[in-house]
């Protein structure tokens, strides 16, 4: 005996008017420093020897995000 696919019963789902998506007035570089101070959450967790690592790609990315800071 072959079984039928199930096919779930179609419902209508109400939805809210959407909204329009929060507007970020901050600066670009100011966007992308906090974006780069971020990347150290949860470093604790982290092995110590990776520690470095993640240091490095950090000042790297607030490095480049502070060489545009003026560009604006």
């Amino acid at each position: 005996m072959v079984a039928e696919p199930y096919e779930a019963p179609v419902t209508h789902v109400e939805s809210a008017p959407c909204e329009p998506a929060p507007v970020d007035d901050r600066p670009e570089p100011v966007i992308r420093l906090e974006q780069s101070v971020r990347q150290l959450d949860g470093i604790e967790h982290l092995p110590i020897g990776e520690h470095i690592t993640r240091y490095d790609a950090v000042h790297k990315s607030l490095q480049d995000a502070l060489s545009t800071i003026d560009q604006g």
